[in-house]
């Protein structure tokens, strides 16, 4: 008998019960003996049909007789194209996320179709806002989807570079797509192609989650989707914008072509707004988001907490268990920026030595490991003059560059620094309260920030910063020949 694919051998089983089931009805009894075998499997040039060559014996008592058939039976087999094994996560959650997560639940599943809602969820860095979405697509599937969830992520898998997002391209829909069309290799390029059109289409309509990014929405695999005269039916229950304060309003637009009428947005209208290098566009307000304008309406009726210092130094003084001094301000009283003209920013020397001389303390004295500590800065010059003093592979960026990453310990140097004679100072967008947030809530157990205390005093956020620090006995005078001895716990 020949080997069956274990996509066929249920539904072989059944053919087998359904034949003996019809040779009682005919014959009034079944045969003494009884045999259906497989001798031939055929894979057909379509990828999904296979032809079996069967035998069916059957041998008689009374009267005696034999009976023995020869046919061929065709199977068009309609597969799962998804990854088994694919499951969201469900997270422990604590009384304000489970409210917000039976919120927007609700507003998903009312099943008010005709009725357009936004749900707003704002958090600040660190409050879970990642794990609530999992825990509403989790709570929205069990009301709407019974069987699981198919998932798939649409867009370029070269931009999957770690080993955590090798597990997309598990769920990729280039990559299954390429992976079922490969095994058939009596298919011509052309016909391969046209071939993962078809299965690409299949994937995104039978998929229950689609993740991909707001401009990937735009793309032609998305047209059969979208609202028309013929049909006024949203193929997608709701839209979850994650970091919808990174983007620009007009982008959210994109993926509002399909017709959908749930909108949950989900962001910190206190953080990094999106880049927007124009004038003229950020004057007419081009570079808002348009979670930043929802935000703005209800900010006066103090819906929203703000930016508060205060609780912020909380968040690092409750690390009991860190082997240092969770929060210090290391002032470097004779440093200078310097403007460069051939990258067009900033550079402080001095911070940087300090910042040199503080990861060499924490790796080599305190034998912190290197892949705990990040070094973020507002500027790219001082970026480059870092990891020039450091020669070594180090975790550094922008602060920009920074935002939505973490690590145990950051350096933050603030760069701007200028000297007393100057006229009329600023720090520049160092003085931003967003960028002043992101750079502040970065670290897990330690934050670091280097700065000239005098220049960015002139700042109201940060003298509300510096002077709390002096407050808790948590700014230190930094002397090249000194030791950061003063970080370690009593």
């Amino acid at each position: 008998m020949a080997t069956l694919p274990w996509l066929l051998e249920e539904t072989w089983e059944n053919l087998k019960r359904d034949e003996q089931q019809r040779f009682v009805e005919e014959e009034g009894a079944p045969p003494t003996t009884l045999s259906l075998c497989v001798n031939k499997v055929t894979k057909m040039s379509h990828n999904l049909l296979f032809e079996l060559r069967c035998q069916i014996s059957q041998l008689y008592s009374q009267p005696e007789r034999a009976v023995c058939l020869e046919f061929n039976i065709f199977f068009a087999v309609i597969e799962s194209l998804f990854v088994p094994g694919i499951s969201v996560k469900v997270q422990s959650v604590n009384e304000k996320q489970q409210q917000v997560i039976d919120e927007a639940t609700s507003m998903v599943c009312d099943g008010s179709a005709g009725d357009s809602k936004v749900y707003m969820i704002q958090g600040p860095p660190g409050t879970g806002k990642s794990h609530t979405i999992t825990n509403i697509i989790q709570s929205i599937a069990q009301i709407i989807f019974t069987d699981g969830l198919n998932i798939i992520r649409m867009g370029r898998d070269e931009s999957l570079s770690t080993p955590n997002e090798s597990r997309l391209q598990q769920i990729s829909l280039e990559t299954i797509a390429e992976q079922i069309c490969s095994g058939d290799s009596s298919l011509s390029q052309r016909e391969r192609a046209k071939r993962a059109a078809e299965l690409k289409q299949r994937l995104i309509k039978e998929a229950d989650v689609v993740v991909c990014t707001l401009n990937y929405c735009g793309n032609s695999q998305f047209d059969p989707y979208c609202l028309t005269r013929q049909s006024q039916h949203p193929s997608f229950d709701c839209l979850i914008v994650d970091e919808a304060c990174q983007c620009l309003e007009i982008d959210v637009f994109i993926p509002l072509r399909l017709g959908i009428r749930r909108v949950l947005l989900v962001g910190d209208p206190e953080q990094l707004p999106p880049t927007v290098i124009c004038n003229r566009a950020l004057n007419a307000k081009f570079g808002q988001s348009l979670m930043e304008r929802l935000y703005s309406l209800f900010k006066s009726n103090n819906l929203i907490r703000m930016l508060n210092i205060e609780i912020i130094i909380q968040y690092f003084l409750r690390s009991a268990s860190f082997r240092l001094k969770p929060y210090v301000f290391i002032n470097v009283p004779n440093s200078s920026a310097t403007w460069s003209q051939v990258s067009q920013s900033y550079l402080n020397r001095s911070e940087a030595d300090c910042i040199a001389h503080l990861y060499r303390f924490l790796t080599q004295k305190v034998s912190i490991d290197r892949q705990s500590i990040g070094i973020i800065t507002p500027y790219k010059q001082q970026v480059e003059l870092i990891k020039d003093q450091l020669k070594s592979q180090i975790d550094i960026g922008t602060v920009d560059g920074f935002q939505g990453r973490e690590k145990d310990i950051i350096l933050l140097s603030t760069v701007r620094a200028h000297s007393e004679k100057q006229k009329r100072p600023t720090i520049g967008f160092v003085a931003d309260r967003r960028r002043l947030n992101v750079a502040l809530t970065r670290a897990k157990y330690g934050m670091y920030i280097i700065g000239h205390l005098n220049s960015l005093s002139i700042n109201r956020d940060w003298h509300a910063l510096i002077q709390d620090a002096e407050e808790r006995g948590c700014i230190l005078n930094y002397s090249p020949r000194g030791s950061f001895n003063w970080l370690k716990k009593i």
